[in-house]
């Protein structure tokens, strides 16, 4: 970056400044990632748990196939009811 610098009175002299970082990523060991990452799903997982469709799907995947056949369903027309419209099924 290049600007203009006041050096006392009205002199202005160009001064060129560099901005610079460094990351240094062997610092980051597999176990820290392995933990990220396990909190990264956990978190997914629980905002998951939260939402209607997990229920949802939770409740007919805990009826058996004898029970779906008896409302005229398959376990195939499961995802179609709970993601049909969303996913085009």
């Amino acid at each position: 970056m290049t600007y203009l610098s006041g050096m006392g009175g009205n002199t202005l002299k160009r001064v060129s400044k560099m901005a610079s970082f460094s990351t240094n990523l062997g610092t980051i060991t597999t176990p820290d990632l392995h933990k990220v990452s396990e909190t990264f799903f956990a978190v997914l997982e629980r905002i998951a748990t939260y939402s209607s469709t997990y229920r949802e799907i939770l409740y007919y995947n805990e009826l058996s196939d004898a029970e779906l056949a008896a409302r005229g369903m398959t376990r195939a027309d499961v995802a179609q009811r709970i993601f049909g419209a969303r996913m085009g099924l």
